[in-house]
């Protein structure tokens, strides 16, 4: 009798394991889908807009040859103080 409620004891364990990885990997599975719909929804949105990759792409761009004209000012105008 022991062995037998030693058993279900581990088998009731073993159950309650399986259904807590089940419920984990639904949950990571919902918010990966979730995400997803957010990205297509957003690409969506900037494709109705007329935000292309193309434009987002050029932006960095820009900010860094602003930059760095910018540094090169202040670099030319600290030498001419000088």
């Amino acid at each position: 009798m022991r062995r037998l409620i030693a058993h279900l004891a581990h088998e009731k364990e073993v159950l309650s394991l399986t259904q807590k990885i089940s419920e984990d990997a639904q949950e990571v599975m919902g918010k990966q889908q979730r995400e997803y719909l957010l990205r297509q929804q957003l690409e969506a949105i900037r494709r109705e807009l007329g935000e292309t990759d193309e434009t987002q792409a050029e932006a960095p761009q820009y900010r860094k040859r602003s930059t760095t004209r910018a540094c090169r000012r202040r670099r030319a105008s600290r030498r001419c103080a000088s």
